[in-house]
């Protein structure tokens, strides 16, 4: 079966050296539910499947293992907010049972609920105590003091804000590092290099700027 060659290079997307030279993408940037999408692809067939057989550029596929990362940390702190908020509810509790009652001996038991009794089980052992009040009572007595409650901060609100945005700067991802270590690399041994590489570097990194004022004046 032949193909009409000629069709294919009048919808091919055409490209400029320049375009080349500054890596810009051939894509259209996708929306963040496509590259969410993507993330979630685990074999290359899913992958085909959702790109429909397009090509994925580089910003795409490490901003879409950037967020697989992104999504592992928002879960973290939220079970860390969950886990904080469950443990100051319990002292808290604790706390005002022992400010009405004292604490609880083996000589006045009698004198706190068995829902209390539970209440201080679970700020000592983060779970409510089972069997007779009495052995609810002895576990709690037993036991060391709970461990101090690191408060969720407004930092780790503020972190957990920004997380859950889905917008990922390509300076966070994988190919970013990379592309930063490599120039740390370059500039701590330029020495090795020879005086023609060193020329074209400094040809490389003027273009460069060149074209930062170019958007600037724009």
């Amino acid at each position: 079966m032949a193909y009409a060659g000629d069709r294919l290079r009048i919808t091919a997307p055409k490209r400029s050296i320049k375009q080349f030279e500054r890596g810009e993408s051939v894509t259209v940037a996708h929306p963040h539910e496509h590259l969410r999408a993507l993330a979630a692809c685990t074999t290359h067939g899913a992958t085909f499947h959702q790109t429909k057989g397009d090509m994925i550029n580089s910003d795409e596929f490490f901003q879409s293992k950037m967020m697989e990362q992104r999504d592992a940390d928002i879960k973290a702190l939220k079970q860390k907010k969950e886990n904080t908020m469950a443990l100051q509810k319990a002292k808290d509790e604790a706390d005002a049972i022992i400010a009405e009652k004292g604490e609880p001996t083996t000589e006045n038991m009698k004198e706190f609920s068995a829902t209390e009794l539970d209440i201080l089980h679970k700020y000592k052992f983060g779970k409510k105590g089972q069997g007779k009040k009495a052995d609810v009572l002895k576990a709690y007595l037993e036991a060391p003091p709970p461990l101090k409650i690191v408060p969720w901060s407004p930092e780790d609100e503020e972190e957990l804000r920004r997380l859950e945005t889905d917008e990922i700067p390509l300076e966070d991802t994988a190919l970013a590092t990379a592309v930063h270590q490599q120039a740390a690399a370059v500039g701590n041994n330029i020495n090795m290099l020879s005086l023609d590489e060193r020329r074209k570097l400094m040809g490389t990194i003027g273009a460069s700027l060149e074209e930062v004022k170019e958007v600037v004046v724009v």
